[in-house]
């Protein structure tokens, strides 16, 4: 029979951690019943960061560019053939044929007409201005307008960067045109100095930009000489420009039948989960007015030191009449309309803000910019003018702003006028419609149908100059336009967005409604609400999980999950997060550093998190107490209980155990003050005057400041900050827990924050641990503690985090509670005093706290209390003989249960230690196994090969002859090193590699080089016209390695399979490794699939290093030799080498001889010989586990189950 049990999930960017706990009667769980992590690759480019599906997208429209751009010059020169100019003989009326042998002969025609004559296709083109053309010239220039078509702007580019470079380049030849008086810019290009060394762009280089307009005006001259010369007529001249003219926009897509082309935005816009409809778009007016009214019903605002309140119905109305009438409206704007002395609840600078405030008040104090500066130690009048500084940035900070609203109002003012505009200003209808038009269409025409088919909108806007000026908008809401409407006037009356849902009868947290439930969990993508890759890729990493999971051990009863913050965070934002990680750690490293000098510490490695958490708060408070304000020497921070660090707020009544609700105080203080609020303990008093006075002149945030001064903490509001601090409210676990909700039935979903699992596993010793393979204890060893820049991270805690989500319940919270209320009374008592406790006068004996289960306030008096800590052995004491109450625990023994199945590799040793545990049976014993991560397989897609083609070039004859690999490379990228490897160097560009020699200097790359000589290019010294080298033919030998296509050598893309073969040659015991690339998958596929023979498909087989290696047809391998065994990538194998050692680890890849593979634990400890694995075949720990092919004697395919069973050992 199937137990009750709780599923703890820890979701992260690569990874799903999942635990069991078995639950009693009580719903209390007991005992682990299994725990594993999963371990997949993110959503995303691995290099850049990049979602695919953006890699995806910019690669089709590369491919449709240069389709469609083949496609225009196959037409020019049919049409130059048709028309008797491009002369040749054609065989074939098929028109992929006809095509090819019209490019052969316009090819050879283009060799015959320039041997022996120096021009080019601009100097034609002038001459062309002035004289009559051949027929082989005509179609030269032709051909070429058809490849140049010049800028023409459209409305995806309107904020784009590297347009503005574009048209800035345009203006300048437009202005070099008119000032010189030349006819077309063909000529410009030809006769002025700007583009003597260079008629083209390159990357990041416009400067040769021109219009489409500017070419048209241009060919037209040139074909109306030439009609007029009487090569061509005025027929030709129109045919030619209707192909020159033909163009499909872009943002349209393919045509035909493509799922890419035609209204693929309205398409792709997904629906309302509440009515169904459409979703808004963004910058429609109804979308802005909801967002705006969103923002402020949930504002709050105190005047001078009173309570927070709310802006009234008649403050929002007359918010958003102003927000219509100015662009954006701020903090300060706000302060304005309702009153000055106001402070806004939660109004902070984010970071990049706070730097730049810094910089201006170093640059105020005339502080250097790479000083540092502590603001608790500035001067009173330096602080003042921080303060203000800091006031004047969050004024200063943007509340509301209609903007597509504003731009719509410059489009029609621009287009008509300021009384057509204060017509339509207020009509939501019409607003609405031409946003969503601007979002939805790209191409002018559609958007005017559109006008034309609408309504809502008037007639005098069916007008295509006014479509021209309308702007370009993108993205969309949550919620559809219809339903939007339906918010706005609830809004405007104060209410928030949860409360306005559920006036309209929905259920705002609901997000998938009520659906069939179904015994497993549907696909992800069921919903189309998400559309961040990573966030995908880890949900659907995660349904695999709770699947395989149900699939094994049934329905779970509860949930409990965490999502990393870093989910939906962009590449980025996740470096910076990084970044500012190691800067708190470096300033951990100085500050530790500061103590041990100061002599309060021996070493480092004895200075706690706690330490130096008092440390700084220490400092915060400028040395004082937080509640007595009495002064605190730095002799009394540590080790001996006079200061205690406390929350501000009780953590038994918010859990907020936030810095922000961290203070620093006397013992004494604490436990006075027990578990009440600032104000409550002090009440209104002359103290508390002189408190607030304190506080309020402290520099340290808003945020913190209200805590201390926060003077109603009823059970509302305890419930309400409970709730904040309990459940995760990102969008992400919203979906996830919606989606677990609606299709399994389960009887409870929890998201629970990363703030409370860090303190329980804080709490309960599970940070810094390991496996056994390391530690026979699972603590690291200090001297790995110590290296934090290397990468030994292993994929283990993944599952010890879901064991504490899993672990978190009603029980375990009220415990918690009661644990925060009275341990300030317990810790520091003598055994003799603890037994006497009953005579102990005690201020706040009973306490109050709000139980979740019965929803009503109960009452617990702290001497029942600690008899019952008492009888369950909670309380200890050192050597000192001074009590300690141990934190909480979800059951006896958790903590050291959860250790030993998360982190113990030995089974003997795992099973063994659980016999003493007498909540587990002997079949749970028997069915345990140690914990190895399963690895998702990666699935076989991707680019066929590497991007970059390679030149084959020959160089000597007979034995001295060298096959090289060719690259013409932008000397920014260019190797000092590379030089070496120009062939004929000190022969025929001998002087071209000494100029490059001298110009390099000392310099490693091209790009430091151009960068120290103001972007001045090298220059041949036998160049008499002084040509910039700007780019450099890289030679590197070739090793028959990569793929040949179209004559030129392609390297490999990543490898997905490696096959191994065993000769049929019985006195041939080799293993030969061949790696394919999805190109050699696919080819392979093809031919056993049409049952075909391919002789020229060869394939590179290794038996070893170096030249260990042999290159031959497809066809003799498998006619000569048995497939001993197919790997694909992420497959879990068993390798034994010729001298009988073994390890155990999942395939990479394979090249040049060499097998690679990784840890199945993540750091690499599990196959590096350690004490208690001799027999692994690696010697140490490095960043690529590698061994050559010919040391292998047999590889073992072994089978692994989501949820890390593994069979066939």
């Amino acid at each position: 029979m199937k137990k009750d049990y709780i599923l703890g999930l820890d979701i992260g960017i690569s990874s799903v951690g999942w635990g069991l706990l078995e639950l009693d009667d009580n719903n209390n769980p007991y005992k682990i019943i299994d725990v594993g992590s999963r371990i997949f690759t993110p959503g995303e480019v691995e290099k850049t960061g990049d979602s695919r599906a953006k890699e995806r997208r910019e690669k089709r429209g590369a491919r449709r560019i240069a389709r469609r751009r083949e496609f225009r010059l196959d037409r020019v020169k049919n049409l130059l053939y048709e028309n008797g100019y491009l002369k040749g003989n054609i065989n074939s009326n098929i028109v992929s044929e006809k095509n090819e042998e019209l490019s052969i002969i316009f090819n050879n025609m283009i060799n015959n007409y320039y041997n022996g004559k120096n021009t080019n296709p601009y100097i034609l083109k002038v001459e062309a201005l002035d004289r009559k053309l051949t027929d082989e010239e005509l179609s030269i220039i032709l051909v070429h307008y058809a490849k140049k078509r010049g800028y023409k702007s459209n409305r995806e580019e309107a904020s784009d960067k590297e347009s503005g470079k574009v048209l800035t380049a345009i203006k300048e030849n437009e202005k070099i045109m008119k000032d010189n008086n030349y006819r077309t810019i063909s000529e410009m290009y030809i006769k002025d100095d700007k583009f003597k060394n260079k008629i083209k762009n390159s990357p990041n280089d416009y400067k040769i930009s021109v219009t489409n307009e500017m070419y048209l005006e241009e060919i037209n001259k040139v074909l109306d000489s030439q009609i007029k010369f009487g090569l061509i007529t005025d027929d030709f001249k129109n045919q030619y420009l209707e192909i020159y003219n033909s163009r499909r926009s872009y943002a349209k897509g393919p045509g035909g039948n493509s799922p890419y082309g035609g209204d693929l935005i309205e398409r792709m816009t997904g629906k309302c989960n509440f009515d169904g409809n459409p979703r808004a778009p963004k910058r429609a007016f109804s979308s802005e007015i909801y967002v705006a009214l969103t923002k402020l019903v949930n504002l709050k605002y105190k005047v001078n030191d009173g309570e927070y309140i709310k802006l009234s119905e008649k403050e929002i109305k007359n918010i958003i009449e102003k927000a219509k009438e100015k662009k954006s409206i701020s903090y300060k704007d706000l302060t304005k309309m309702i009153g000055n002395n106001i402070d806004f609840k939660d109004l902070t600078l984010s970071k990049k803000e706070y730097i730049k405030l810094i910089e201006e008040l170093k640059k105020k104090l005339n502080i250097k910019k790479d000083t540092k500066i502590n603001i608790n130690e500035l001067s009173s009048e330096d602080k003042e003018l921080y303060n203000k500084l800091c006031n004047d940035k969050l004024l200063s900070k943007t509340l509301i702003e209609l903007k597509g609203y504003h731009i719509l109002k410059d489009s029609v003012i621009k287009a008509y006028s300021k009384d057509i505009w204060d017509e339509v200003k207020d009509n939501m209808y019409l607003l609405d419609d031409l946003a969503l038009y601007c979002t939805n269409y790209k191409v002018n025409e559609d958007i005017l149908n559109k006008i034309k088919e609408s309504e809502n909108i008037d007639n005098i806007f069916n007008d295509i100059h006014f479509v021209e000026l309308l702007p370009n908008f993108k993205d969309h809401l949550m919620l559809s336009t219809e339903l939007i409407r339906k918010l706005i006037p609830i809004m405007y009356g104060g209410n928030t967005y949860d409360k306005a849902m559920n006036i309209l009868g929905y259920n705002h947290s609901d997000i998938n409604g009520d659906k069939e439930k179904k015994d497993l969990l549907v696909p992800i993508c069921v919903d189309d609400n998400i559309t961040n890759q990573r966030v995908i890729r880890s949900l659907t990493q995660t349904r695999k999980v709770i699947n395989s999971i149900i699939k094994k051990y049934g329905m779970p009863k509860i949930i409990n999950i965490e999502t990393a913050r870093e989910l939906a965070k962009s590449r980025q934002e996740r470096n910076e997060i990084a970044k500012n990680n190691v800067e708190k750690q470096a300033e951990n490293e100085k500050i530790k550093n500061q103590l041990v000098e100061l002599g309060l510490f021996v070493s480092t490695d004895k200075i706690s998190s706690t330490d130096l958490l008092k440390y700084k708060l220490w400092k915060e408070q400028n040395e004082f107490c937080g509640y007595s304000m009495k002064k605190i020497s730095i002799e009394d921070l540590f080790g001996n209980n006079i200061v205690q660090i406390d929350h501000i707020l009780p953590y038994s009544r918010t859990y907020n155990d936030n810095y922000l609700n961290k203070t620093l105080v006397y013992t004494k203080e604490n436990q006075e003050k027990g578990n009440r609020t600032p104000y409550e303990w002090f009440g209104k008093t002359d103290k508390w005057d002189e408190y607030e006075t304190y506080i309020n002149n402290l520099t340290i945030s808003q945020k913190k400041k209200d805590n201390y001064l926060l003077k109603k903490l009823d059970f509302d509001t305890e419930r309400e900050m409970r709730s904040q601090n309990l459940n995760d409210t990102k969008y992400i676990s919203k979906e996830l827990s919606s989606l677990i909700k609606a299709y399994l039935n389960v009887e409870k979903v929890n998201m629970y924050p990363g703030a409370i699992t860090a303190k329980l596993r804080a709490r309960w010793g599970f940070n810094r641990l390991t496996h056994s393979y390391l530690s026979k204890n699972y603590i690291l060893p200090k001297n790995i503690k110590e290296d934090i820049n290397k990468d030994r991270d292993n994929h283990l805690h993944h599952a010890m985090d879901a064991l504490v989500i899993a672990s978190i319940t009603p029980s375990l919270q009220q415990k918690i509670t009661l644990y925060e209320k009275f341990s300030r009374y317990i810790d520091g008592l003598t055994e003799l005093q603890i037994k006497n406790i009953s005579y102990i006068k005690i201020e706040d004996s009973e306490g109050q706290y709000y139980n979740d289960d019965t929803d009503e306030v109960e009452t617990i008096d702290i001497r029942e209390y600690i008899k019952q800590q008492l009888a369950e052995n909670n309380i200890y004491y050192n050597r000192h003989n001074i009590s300690k109450l141990e934190f909480p625990l979800p059951y006896e023994n958790f903590d050291k249960e959860a250790k030993l199945r998360v982190y113990e590799q030995d089974l003997d040793t795992l099973k063994w230690n659980l016999k003493s545990y007498n909540t587990y049976t002997q079949k749970d014993i028997d069915n345990v196994h140690t914990l190895i991560p399963s690895i998702a397989k990666t699935k076989v897609s991707g680019k066929m090969h590497e991007e970059t083609y390679y030149g084959i070039k020959e160089i000597g004859k007979d034995e001295d002859k060298k096959i090289y690999k060719t690259l013409r490379t932008p000397i920014e990228k260019v190797k000092r090193k590379d030089l070496d490897n120009i062939p004929d160097r000190l022969g025929g560009s001998k002087d071209v590699y000494e100029s490059l020699v001298e110009w390099f200097g000392d310099y490693e790359v091209g790009e430091e080089v151009l960068k120290a000589n103001g972007n001045k290019y090298p220059v041949s010294k036998s160049d008499k016209e002084h040509k910039e080298i700007k780019k450099l033919k890289l030679y590197s030998e070739y090793k028959n390695t990569g793929h040949m296509i179209n004559k030129s050598n392609v390297e490999k893309g990543g490898i997905y399979r490696i096959d191994v073969f065993k000769s049929k040659d019985k006195e041939d015991d080799k293993l030969y490794f061949a790696a394919y690339d999805i190109l050699e998958i696919k080819k392979i596929n093809t031919l056993k699939e049409k049952n075909r023979v391919d002789d020229n498909f060869n394939i590179k087989l290794d038996y070893g290093q170096g030249k260990n290696s042999k290159i031959m047809s497809y066809t003799d391998i498998i006619n000569n030799y048995d497939l001993y065994i197919s790997l694909n990538k992420n497959d879990l194998i068993k390798i034994t080498t010729n001298d009988g050692k073994e390890s155990v680890a999942y395939v990479v890849g394979c090249s040049s001889g060499m097998l690679e593979v990784k840890s199945k634990l993540g750091d690499g400890y599990d196959i590096i010989k350690t004490d208690l694995n001799e027999n692994n075949i690696f010697s140490k720990q490095r960043a690529q586990y590698q061994i050559t092919v010919s040391t292998i004697k047999e590889i073992k395919k072994l089978s692994i189950s989501v949820l890390g069973e593994i069979s066939g050992l």
